[in-house]
């Protein structure tokens, strides 16, 4: 089982991803097209990378 934790920036970037996928609303560029990121589904998640000082425990 994988459990994913707190996604918003404080373990990973969320910020990056979105820019990297252009996942922002384009009536409101400061909130995300939640659209576009379940599209993405999984992979969006899977892929951000992590924030300085954190590290993966598996």
């Amino acid at each position: 089982m994988i459990i994913y934790l707190d996604m918003d920036g404080t373990l990973v970037d969320f910020v990056s991803q979105v820019n990297k996928y252009g996942s922002w609303r384009k009536d409101r560029p400061d909130k995300v097209d939640w659209d576009k990121v379940k599209v993405m589904g999984p992979r969006f998640w899977a892929e951000m990378e992590w924030m300085p000082g954190q590290k993966r425990h598996s």
